[in-house]
């Protein structure tokens, strides 16, 4: 198994179970609260609280105004980081049909730096007055070893300044804001390249069956927990994956560029042999929902495999076929709705656009060898009676009753999404002795699926 981690471009369809058929959902885990407790009211047997004075008004001609809060220490910084990120004017256009182009990643990290800031009052995170800080100077550490997670340290434009201490004069303010936007900014980037958004859309510009997107982590509550932590270096580490599948080829990574335990080895840092197939899969995890859940089905589509995974533990692995190269599997994830028995088959429009009706234009060969039926508006046609090189096909159903020769044999499990794809079982067993097993249409078919219906059933009670 680990042969398939490390050697092949991973390609996964994760599954987890949703009601009706009750399991754990597969989500991505929302950011955790802010940990500060609410205040609490005073019990009524404690004698009652003296409430302060309010400030004396300060008194300015006839007009009196009452006294503010002094600025943080260097405010001054935190308010030129908010000049600097400032967008410029944006040009809109006249034509409202013509809608203004979405933000791209690193407007968005401006924004919520912007905002952030004005939040803490322009108090600075990561300079003194005379340098960095030992966050800063922790934090700069962890993204140098970038490259020990599978990411580019070049990527991330770090502060040119040195550690507060090395020197006890005091820098420019202009340049310790300078310093100040430029660690935020990587440390946004950081998290969004370490789930899986170095490239927007990576996985629809490679191919249209890979329908995953990046599992960013909300920016306003990532860095007030960067704010709250000794340690922001040890936040960032925790934003890449934790499966251990994940963690298994990162050291395989490691081996391959010459690393062990983040260090050079004397073999030098050029990566070797199949390094390039290794970052693949890496970003592959990078896209997979963060907690798959204590039970979950999961399909790798290149090794024809299907398990399924309680508490950590395989408890069930079978045989599949999956889709031909020019109708491939796709890869994604969605929560498993239903399980079926004895059901009616549809024909999806693909098939019945480009196989059916080209077929019924020859004489309808394949509605007899498959014991297909039509049917218009919810009411059975005779299809012989039918001029199909003039009847419009979308106008039409085609399907398939139950009975020995349905393409879904007897059980079919469902996940309702713009696939339309599913797993089930299939009339047709002798294609599981084939080592190569990719000649569906899309769907996944499982050799043993009534054991397989036993075990999520048995789960979902």
């Amino acid at each position: 198994m680990r042969s398939t981690y490390l050697a092949a471009t991973l390609a996964i369809v994760a599954i987890g179970l949703a009601s009706p058929v009750r399991a754990i959902d597969v989500e991505v885990i929302a950011p955790e609260p802010d940990a500060r407790e609410p205040y609490a009211s005073e019990p009524a047997s404690q004698p009652p609280v003296a409430v302060p004075e309010t400030p004396a008004p300060i008194t300015t001609g006839s007009i009196e105004t009452p006294a503010t809060e002094s600025p943080p220490p260097l405010a001054g910084i935190g308010r030129a980081v908010r000049d600097q990120l400032a967008p410029p004017p944006s040009v809109v256009s006249e034509d409202p049909a013509i809608a203004p182009p979405k933000p791209t990643p690193e407007e968005k990290d401006r924004a919520a730096l912007t905002a952030f800031y004005a939040e803490r009052h322009d108090a600075p995170l990561w300079v003194e007055k005379t340098g960095l800080n030992q966050k800063a100077v922790a934090t700069i550490a962890e993204i140098r070893r970038a490259g020990d997670w599978g990411l580019d340290a070049e990527d991330f434009e770090l502060p040119q300044i040195s550690a507060a201490g090395a020197s006890s004069a005091e820098l420019p303010e202009a340049d310790l804001s300078t310093a100040e936007m430029a660690l935020s900014l990587a440390v946004l980037k950081y998290a969004r390249h370490a789930r899986g958004g170095a490239i927007p859309d990576a996985p629809k510009q490679l191919s249209s069956f890979l329908d995953r997107k990046p599992q960013l982590r909300d920016r306003k509550a990532l860095l007030d927990e960067i704010a709250r932590a000794d340690n922001p270096g040890a936040i960032l580490l925790g934003l890449h994956p934790k499966q251990p599948e994940f963690e298994r080829l990162r050291q395989a990574w490691l081996a391959a560029r010459g690393t062990t335990g983040g260090k050079p080895s004397s073999r030098g840092r050029a990566p070797k042999g199949n390094a390039d197939q290794l970052l693949a899969n890496m970003e592959q995890w990078r896209l997979m929902p963060e907690d798959l859940g204590s039970f979950y089905v999961w399909v790798n589509v290149p090794e024809f495999l299907i398990r399924i995974v309680k508490n950590g533990e395989v408890v069930f692995t079978e045989r599949i076929t999956a889709g031909l190269v020019n109708k491939q599997t796709p890869i994604f994830s969605d929560a498993m709705e239903r399980v079926t028995f004895k059901s009616k088959w549809k024909v999806p429009d693909g098939i019945k656009v480009r196989e059916i009706w080209p077929s019924l234009l020859r004489g309808g060969g394949l509605m007899r060898q498959h014991g297909l039926h039509i049917e218009r508006d919810g009411q059975d046609v005779d299809w012989h009676k039918v001029d199909w090189s003039k009847a419009n096909m979308k106008d039409y159903n085609v399907y398939q009753p139950p009975g020995p020769r349905n393409q879904l044999g007897l059980v079919k499990f469902s996940f309702p999404s713009k696939h339309y794809v599913f797993m089930h079982d299939t009339p047709d067993k002798y294609m599981f002795a084939w080592t190569r097993r990719a000649n569906s249409h899309g769907c996944m078919r499982i050799r043993n699926p009534l054991q397989m219906a036993t075990i999520i059933l048995g789960e979902d009670k």
